[in-house]
């Protein structure tokens, strides 16, 4: 959660539980007058009371009560076969699905239909363009299978850049060029690399059409990183709430 930066404002006691979510304003008043509110250590039982939240201490039934945020932080270890929307489209897989159901939670950014792995969601409009915006260059880290065998000189080709097709409009096609911050080899086998490649900022399916331009095609693609967030043991296609610190150090 992110304190809203703002002078301190008193409001009603009653008014504030119901905006933490302990129960509505009417049950609020019935805990005020029976007894179950402290503020500041002493039992509150007048109604109308009013409280500064920014520093009142206020316990229910011994438990203190915080300021739930207005904004929603997420993130989600997306299925492969699973398009990056929220909207309901009867032909193909969402995350609407996988997801409770919170007014205006959208993904930042996109992960490909074909990809797995992290992705972040939010309410938070102005949290999300900071993400996303080329100038901050918040690291998304890949974990990538590709057929056929990579060489350490083809890594070094994708973070030098490579001149790739990019379609527009109107069936129009020009090159832009994409490079990734990094490429390292994890493992050679039979017919396989294993590689994690990191980006900085990203074209629409860029490690895929690299690879591709390289004569590597992607079998398996996972994003495991944004910023400092990893999936860590988070099961695929489970979401969890982000904590304050994840938070504050994407807006770093």
């Amino acid at each position: 959660m992110i304190p809203k930066k703002e002078g301190p404002t008193m409001i009603r006691l009653q008014k504030y539980l119901s905006d933490c979510g302990i129960c509505s304003r009417r049950k609020a008043e019935y805990y005020i007058a029976n007894n179950y509110i402290t503020v500041n250590g002493e039992k509150v039982t007048v109604l109308g009371t009013k409280i500064d939240p920014s520093k009142d201490v206020v316990l229910f039934q011994q438990k203190r009560v915080n300021p739930r945020s207005k904004h929603h932080y997420m993130i989600l270890n997306k299925p492969e076969g699973f398009t990056c929307t929220m909207a309901e489209h009867k032909s193909e897989k969402n995350l609407s699905s996988l997801l409770p159901k919170v007014h205006h939670l959208y993904p930042v950014g996109r992960l490909d239909k074909d990809s797995e792995g992290l992705l972040i969601l939010t309410t938070d409009g102005d949290f999300a363009q900071k993400i996303m915006h080329p100038k901050n260059k918040c690291e998304k880290e890949y974990f990538v299978i590709v057929i056929g065998n990579v060489l350490d000189s083809d890594l070094v080709k994708m973070q030098k850049g490579l001149l790739l097709p990019l379609e527009m409009a109107k069936g129009d096609i020009k090159k832009k060029m994409a490079r990734v911050k990094s490429a390292t080899m994890i493992k050679r086998e039979t017919g396989r690399s294993y590689v994690t490649v990191v980006l900085e900022e990203g074209q629409k399916r860029q490690i895929r059409r690299m690879f591709q331009h390289l004569g590597f095609p992607v079998q398996y693609l996972k994003r495991v990183r944004v910023g400092q967030i990893s999936l860590d043991k988070l099961p695929l296609g489970k979401a969890r709430d982000l904590t304050p610190r994840e938070i504050n150090s994407l807006l770093a």
